[in-house]
């Protein structure tokens, strides 16, 4: 009776590992979600949509904390003061740098194809029955 045990533990064992192991190769290779886009992990600027990129400069990150402002520009950290290539970085905003280029200044753009709204600046489709209170009229009872 034990030996038929033995047996039977033995093969459900061996079905469970077989089973087991032809759902594992039929089953579909999922991508990680949280995994950036093909396009911003080639370090191509031009590859993604979203790069600012200008005469080979990509605003990548900025970092600002009070008394400590750092950019993050083609995967270098800057301060103000300090030169990117052959520009000096001047200030550091909330989404962009100003660079001065000989006489020139320069801005780059963390999301250049991203137009800022103010706050309350865009007009919202109401209905007249949302935008106007409800009109009572009075009948007179003759």
């Amino acid at each position: 009776m034990a030996d038929i045990m033995k047996s039977w533990r033995l093969s459900c064992l061996c079905l469970l590992l077989c089973a087991a192991g032809q759902a594992a190769a039929q089953s579909e290779v999922l991508p990680d979600p949280t995994r950036p886009p093909p396009q911003f992990q080639s370090g191509k600027a031009d590859a993604s949509p979203g790069a600012a990129e200008q005469d080979g400069l990509r605003l990548e990150s900025v970092l600002r904390a009070p008394g400590r402002e750092l950019v993050i520009i083609n995967g270098q950290t800057y301060r103000v003061g300090q030169m990117v290539q052959d520009a000096k970085l001047l200030q550091i905003h909330e989404q962009q740098v100003v660079l001065l280029r000989g006489n020139q200044k320069v801005l780059l753009n963390m999301y250049p194809d991203v137009q800022k709204i103010a706050a309350g600046s865009g007009k919202r489709k109401t209905t007249d029955a949302k935008r106007a209170p409800a009109q009572s009229q009075s009948v007179k009872s003759e």
